[in-house]
């Protein structure tokens, strides 16, 4: 297995750590305190790009992490702000899905948006955050 695909891979299993963090949030938010549906996925999204930095820092770009000179604090927001983009992708498929599908199939439409924004997460996370 090539090293970028095995770097793919433990950012895969990092992003799904981060489905239950954003599905059981946007849940709570939602259902439990009322939020908007975009502003309740946006925090909880939010919410898992807080864990899934750690992760992907200990475990999927540990090589990276371990060489890199810039501080952690900076790869952090470097993280954040990449992920910025793929937060307005998921919330965006969300919302439009949830109004598709309705309100009470949220989680599928939460899936979907994740998925959405995965892609653009692995790339501006290897050849931006980690580089």
């Amino acid at each position: 297995m090539s090293l970028s695909a095995r770097v793919f891979g433990r950012f895969a299993v990092v992003g799904a750590t981060g489905l239950p963090v954003t599905l059981g949030a946007n849940h709570l938010l939602h259902a439990w305190l009322g939020l908007p549906t975009a502003l309740s996925t946006a925090l909880s999204v939010e919410a898992a790009i807080c864990t899934n930095f750690l992760g992907n820092e200990w475990w999927a770009f540990r090589g990276p992490a371990r060489a890199s000179r810039t501080p952690i604090v900076r790869r952090f927001l470097k993280f954040n702000a990449a992920c910025s983009v793929g937060l307005v992708v998921t919330t965006a498929v969300t919302t439009l899905g949830a109004s598709v599908v309705g309100e009470g199939e949220l989680a599928l439409a939460n899936l979907i948006g994740i998925g959405a924004g995965m892609a653009w997460n692995f790339l501006a996370s290897s050849r931006w955050t980690w580089s």
